[in-house]
């Protein structure tokens, strides 16, 4: 594990690099750390191919965690890739990012298309995120965390749910650190969101993915899928926000293809 400090703020980044071949940055969704692509097997089916950048997001793993608001608006997120990039000593890379990873794929990509090669965003949205992880989740769930913990929220989502978490997501997520998780949340709660007239100029290649039923990103990866001028949607059957990320056979192979296509 290495670490990059982004200049605007000094927050410390963590990655670490996989494997060899062609660059390929993966930014994991909230809640979680790099170690959830270990465990889902990304890691495993890529690294012969690529060598994988594997980024802790601030205020999750072991990256600086900010207790303010601000220290997680989606410029500090964009410019973290940016500053690992660059300690990486990448020129570019493609990207991969699920979520909140995805998202920050987005920002990365209007702000420094440049540094990408080909960008592969899933269960992600462009659009204004107030009260899209309440939808998603379930209302109030920030405050289940700020007031009672990791433990009780990841009861109460698996009530609502009407099954248990996935295991893997589950350990990952009761690792965190629920001081930083919280403002990071409110903070994502609150971002604007990209212009659709700024998103439609991505040049680049973007294969967006959703779960079926994930209903929320879903209306959002096909909105963005009509408005990109190089874009492709796949769609995981009978999967939703939680469940879409652990399909790894499904999804890598897609990936691979799309990389290819995109040399």
């Amino acid at each position: 594990m290495k670490f990059a400090m982004n200049r605007d703020d000094g927050a410390r980044i963590a990655y670490e690099r996989v494997g060899d071949g062609a660059p390929l940055l993966l930014f994991h969704p909230s809640l979680t750390s790099r170690t959830l692509w270990k465990t889902l097997g990304y890691v495993d089916a890529l690294r012969d191919e690529h060598q994988l950048l594997l980024i802790d997001a601030r205020g999750h793993g072991d990256s600086d965690k900010p207790m303010t608001m601000d220290s997680y608006a989606m410029d500090r997120l964009v410019g973290d890739v940016i500053a690992v990039l660059d300690e990486a000593k990448l020129t570019q890379t493609a990207y991969l990012g699920y979520s909140m990873g995805g998202r920050v794929g987005f920002g990365l990509a209007i702000r420094a298309p440049e540094r990408l090669r080909a960008l592969i965003v899933g269960g992600a949205s462009h659009r204004p995120q107030s009260g899209a992880l309440d939808r998603i989740i379930y209302p109030g769930f920030v405050d289940t965390i700020e007031q009672q913990g990791l433990e009780s929220f990841l009861h109460q989502w698996s009530e609502r749910l009407g099954r248990a978490i996935d295991p893997t997501l589950q350990d990952v997520l009761l690792g965190s650190d629920a001081r930083a998780l919280v403002p990071y949340l409110r903070q994502i709660d609150r971002e604007p969101g990209f212009e659709e007239s700024v998103v439609s100029r991505i040049q680049l290649p973007v294969l967006l993915f959703a779960g079926e039923r994930d209903q929320e990103r879903l209306v959002d990866s096909r909105a963005a899928a009509a408005i990109l001028p190089n874009a492709e949607l796949l769609v995981i059957a009978e999967s939703d926000h939680e469940t879409t990320v652990a399909k790894a056979d499904e999804i890598v192979p897609r990936v691979r293809a799309f990389l290819k296509r995109s040399k």
